[in-house]
C-alpha cells in the first residue's frame, strides 16, 4: 500500500495510512492494551497503521484470500477516538483492498460494541449471520459483509 495522506474532518491534522513495520510493534501493542485487547499479531496478514501528525494512533489487521478479505481488528488510541479516524482508516484500507481485486469483506463484532457496529454500518457493512453467546461475556457475534 502506498502511503496516503489526507486531512481529518474536524482538526485538519496531517493523517497518514501506512503499511505496518516491525519497528511499530511497541506502539501498536500499547494501543491494543489501552483498548483492552490481548492480541497476537499474525505474520501472514496485511497490517496497516494510522498516523496523526507523525504519531502512530491506529492499527488494522486483515487477511486476504483471492477476492475476499476479513478484517480481524481495527483499533484507535483512546485519546484519538470519536474524531472520525476509524471511519477514515477503514475506508482507506477498504479502497486499497478493492484496488487489489477484493470484492467482498467480512468482519465479526460483538453485539455489545455499538460504536463499532455504527462504524461498520455507516461504511456499508450488512449483518449476514449471528453466533449466539459467542463471547465470554455472553454477547452474540455479528458477522458482517460489505460488497466493494
Amino acid at each position: 500500500m502506498a502511503e496516503r495522506k489526507t486531512t481529518g474532518k474536524n482538526d485538519r491534522k496531517n493523517i497518514l495510512v501506512k503499511p505496518y513495520q516491525p519497528e511499530y510493534i511497541n506502539r501498536v501493542l500499547a494501543i491494543l492494551e489501552k483498548n483492552g485487547y490481548n492480541w497476537n499479531i499474525s505474520s501472514n496478514t496485511l497490517k496497516y497503521c494510522l498516523f496523526v501528525d507523525g504519531k502512530l494512533v491506529g492499527f488494522l489487521e486483515v487477511s486476504k484470500a483471492l477476492n475476499e478479505a476479513e478484517v480481524y481488528i481495527i483499533v484507535i488510541d483512546p485519546l484519538y477516538q470519536g474524531k472520525g479516524l476509524g471511519t477514515l482508516f477503514l475506508s482507506k484500507v477498504l479502497q486499497e483492498l478493492k484496488e487489489t481485486g477484493v470484492d467482498k469483506v467480512f468482519l465479526e463484532v460483538s453485539t455489545k460494541n455499538n460504536r463499532a457496529i455504527n462504524l461498520y454500518t455507516k461504511l456499508g457493512f450488512m449483518e449476514i449471520f449471528r453466533r449466539k453467546s459467542y463471547y465470554k461475556d455472553g454477547s452474540d457475534a455479528i458477522i458482517m459483509e460489505k460488497i466493494l
